[in-house]
């Protein structure tokens, strides 16, 4: 595109600023214009930091798991806990309460007696599953956009061992494979 060519286009167009605006707009008329990175390594790379994330938390409530299972033997109220969600956020919620009433808010650590100590569980518990909650929201919301992007943007003959005597009915089965392992992803 010349100068004058440009001129002229944002001269029709001149709510459309040079940068991002043009450049959208040009590449929307012209689909073989829109190339997009990948960002292969920063996508493996957020995949990872997520997955690990996931582990961590996963140890987490493994361990909690671990101590209610030793004391749970001994207390009706942490297997109810371990029954009833509504019960474990009640004894969290209450377990709140309390250290603000005695003034203790955010980092202060108060665990006098066993109450204490089942409500402390109770709360740090809760607070692991909102944790486990945004991080597998995060780990599914990426995932799906990553599996079509592999696929979108692999080469199909060479990923999954076609040569150019399978191109015909081979290809198709390829992509509708890949169609169908999307779609499976999405759903899931």
């Amino acid at each position: 595109m010349t100068d004058l060519e440009a001129q002229m286009g944002r001269l029709q167009h001149p709510e459309r600023l040079d940068g991002f605006p043009s450049l959208s707009h040009f590449m929307g008329d012209d689909t073989e214009a829109a190339i997009f990175q990948k960002f292969d390594r920063l996508s493996a790379r957020n995949l990872l930091y997520l997955q690990s994330n996931l582990n961590e938390l996963q140890a987490k409530l493994d361990d909690l798991d671990r101590n209610d299972a030793e004391r749970g033997a001994l207390d009706a109220g942490i297997r109810l806990s371990a029954k009833a969600y509504s019960d474990l956020k009640a004894k969290a919620k209450w377990y709140t309460k309390e250290r603000e009433s005695a003034g203790v808010i955010n980092g202060g650590s108060r665990v006098e007696n066993e109450e204490d100590t089942i409500g402390a569980d109770a709360f740090e518990r809760v607070e692991l599953h909102k944790h486990i909650k945004e991080a597998m929201r995060d780990y599914r919301n990426f995932c799906p956009i990553r599996a079509i992007l592999v696929v979108l943007g692999a080469d199909l003959f060479s990923r999954r061992g076609l040569d150019s005597s399978t191109r015909g009915n081979g290809f198709r089965r390829s992509l509708e494979s890949s169609a169908i392992s999307i779609e499976a992803i999405l759903l899931h």
